[in-house]
């Protein structure tokens, strides 16, 4: 059955206008279709675009995701223009229809959080391998969708969502490539869980400005999550063990879910640190590899560290590779997860830095736990890299 949208130009041209790079979000709200319909949709009218002017668009739809209480896109061209989106709007809202959707298509609000948040000096920050469904990554080789079982995934969600929370704190959700200022009283998990299990990526950012202290919880691709820490301390503590309250924070991320994780490390990285290629662009990893060739490798991570740290959750398997861990402390967590910490956290974590004799004495202690190139290409993936 054909539906029926409602178009409001206005607030998709003022979403143009607002928006800095001058690319209109646009949403549609609707409680109909998926978001493969809607992406079909968006694809009919591009080609009928391509039909009318040839391969140089003069406006086309790029980028989708889900938003609450619908779907939403980003409208550009080189040069947008307010008669072309008056064209695209009349080409899609028929495509729409024909696919069932009744509802209201206008302009959203792009907004990310303050720019000390994202754009300020490097963080604690935990980056965590969850444990991936080699199978399902097998047969869909050419993504970096999220491949987490269902069950799994509501619980590292929920978590997630319920570790960024502060108090009186301003929230941004980040769904796909779109972010918006959400009301301080969202219950931010359902749109987070809607967001991953259909487009792969999803985050929240707490800011509490009075204080310049924000958290920030990342979920996505290829079965990975980033959390950190970003700016002062939070009230009542002062600045000498503002990094013991920050390493107390992160720590409830390691030892979450931990059977869910096949690896957790705690690690300095920049605020908008999203994919583990992001590992070393500050902290340098062994080799001077920046992570990269990290990115892709869920197969390895059960088994292997990028690098040593203060902090890590490990298997049971990364624990044999290693050369003598006498010195460390060892938590069991159940289920073949250990939590892995160094006697004294202060060298590494006080400092921007981790000192560099401690971390030269890790690296010895961990051994052949430690993934190398040589590693790498001696265990070649089963399936077209994503990156």
């Amino acid at each position: 059955m054909a539906g029926s949208v409602k178009v409001q130009l206005a607030s998709i041209k003022k979403a143009w206008r607002d928006s800095p790079s001058r690319e209109a979000w646009v949403a549609l709200r609707t409680n109909d279709g998926t978001l493969e319909s809607f992406w079909d949709a968006l694809d009919a009218t591009n080609h009928r675009l391509v039909e009318r002017y040839g391969a140089e668009l003069p406006v086309e739809a790029a980028g989708l995701t889900v938003v609450p209480g619908g779907y939403a896109t980003q409208v550009g061209a080189d040069e947008l223009r307010p008669e072309l989106l008056d064209e695209w709007a009349i080409l899609v809202v028929p495509e729409l229809e024909v696919r069932g959707f009744t509802g209201t298509l206008g302009g959203a609000k792009y907004q990310n959080p303050p720019d000390w948040t994202v754009l300020g000096p490097p963080c604690l920050t935990v980056f965590v391998a969850y444990g991936m469904d080699l199978a399902a990554r097998a047969l869909d080789p050419e993504s970096g969708n999220w491949h987490v079982p269902h069950a799994a995934t509501d619980q590292i969600v929920r978590f997630a969502a319920d570790w960024a929370q502060l108090p009186d704190a301003r929230v941004f959700l980040t769904q796909q490539v779109f972010s918006f200022e959400a009301a301080p009283d969202t219950e931010v998990a359902t749109p987070l869980l809607n967001a991953v299990q259909s487009v792969s990526s999803a985050s929240v950012t707490y800011v509490d400005e009075p204080h310049r202290h924000a958290t920030r919880a990342w979920v996505g691709a290829n079965s990975r999550g980033v959390f950190n820490v970003v700016g002062d301390p939070p009230p009542n503590n002062s600045a000498a063990d503002g990094w013991v309250r920050r390493v107390d924070a992160l720590c409830e991320v390691v030892r979450a879910v931990p059977e869910h994780a096949d690896l957790a490390v705690l690690r300095i990285a920049y605020p908008l640190a999203s994919v583990w290629g992001d590992l070393g662009q500050f902290q340098p990893l062994p080799d001077g590899e920046t992570g990269s060739r990290l990115e892709d490798r869920a197969d390895l991570f059960a088994s292997y560290v990028p690098d040593a740290h203060g902090v890590q959750l490990l298997t049971g398997r990364h624990l044999e590779r290693a050369r003598n861990l006498s010195t460390w402390q060892i938590t069991d967590l159940g289920r073949d997860r250990y939590l892995v910490e160094a006697p004294d956290l202060a060298p590494w974590y006080a400092q921007e830095l981790p000192d560099p004799a401690v971390l030269a004495q890790a690296r010895a202690d961990f051994g052949d736990m430690i993934l190398t190139v040589q590693t790498i290409k001696e265990n070649p993936v089963t399936w077209t890299p994503s990156i």
